[in-house]
């Protein structure tokens, strides 16, 4: 029986405030995510989601069960460049170009790296449309740029876990749909083991092979759904019948999810009370 690429056991996580009562952040979450597999969590503001990726990214360890990456700790898969993270924002430093800035982390402890084909660098730019901007600062690129060098410095590591925090949050719109289809040529190459945070249906449905949908207070997950649509993952599939089904269920487990938080009864009709 293969090792899953992260295995969240009963994981809970509360927060200690000096002036308030704890917040639940997380109750006792269970989650395997099977290698290779492309597996998106939404849910509303304060589920836990990016709780739960700070807890796989091995940045807060959890108050009761365990998580592991590949077999082992997340601190340890880390270490070891086999755990990725794309945060929120570049995170790019400014005064190196942007090839410089996507080949920084095979600079860094290279004991890692041995026995390791790492994918060159130059190569990814020009796949991600940054073959003209990598040696530039990343100053004089757009925050789509900079977001597309972040994603492309995360895939440089060749890592078996790549976790991803609403990386595409902050752009517009036709910025996002061409983001999310450079970021799935890249995971059709080199078909990390994805966990992507998202607030949006749509994005999550696109990209995923499964949507993990959380409820909050305390945060919990509520439905994990299968995505079975075709792959390449087309814009044009995002208009198709199939997809909107799809949209559909998610987002009536969204509602529910946003119900149970706040107390709101259904109506016998299946109406929305509010």
């Amino acid at each position: 029986m293969s090792v899953p690429a992260i295995a969240v056991r009963g994981a809970s996580r509360v927060y200690a405030s000096a002036d308030r009562a704890p917040v639940e952040a997380l109750g006792a979450v269970d989650l395997t995510v099977d290698r290779g597999r492309f597996v998106s969590v939404i849910g509303p503001s304060g589920c836990g989601k990016s709780t739960l990726l700070r807890l796989v990214a091995g940045l807060e360890s959890p108050d009761t069960g365990s998580i592991e990456v590949g077999g082992e700790p997340p601190e340890r898969a880390a270490a070891a460049k086999r755990l990725g993270l794309v945060p929120q924002r570049p995170a790019l430093l400014p005064w190196l170009s942007v090839l410089k800035n996507v080949t920084l982390p095979a600079r860094m402890n290279r004991r890692a790296d041995r026995g390791r084909t790492l994918p060159d660098a130059a190569e990814l730019l020009r796949k991600a449309g940054l073959g003209e901007a990598m040696h530039v600062l990343p100053g004089e690129l757009s925050g789509g740029m900079q977001q597309r060098a972040a994603i492309v410095r995360a895939f440089g590591l060749h890592p078996d876990v790549l976790l991803m925090d609403e990386p595409f949050s902050a752009l517009d719109e036709f910025t996002r749909e061409a983001l999310q289809e450079q970021l799935l040529d890249l995971w059709e190459e080199l078909r990390a083991t994805v966990l992507f945070v998202t607030h949006s249906i749509s994005e999550a449905i696109r990209l995923s092979d499964q949507v993990v949908v959380m409820a909050a207070r305390p945060g919990r997950i509520l439905e994990v759904v299968d995505i079975d649509l075709p792959r390449p993952r087309t814009q044009d599939l995002v208009l198709s019948p199939d997809f909107h089904d799809y949209e559909v269920v998610v987002r009536q487990y969204l509602r529910d999810a946003f119900d149970h938080e706040h107390q709101l009864p259904r109506r016998r009709d299946g109406g929305d009370p509010r």
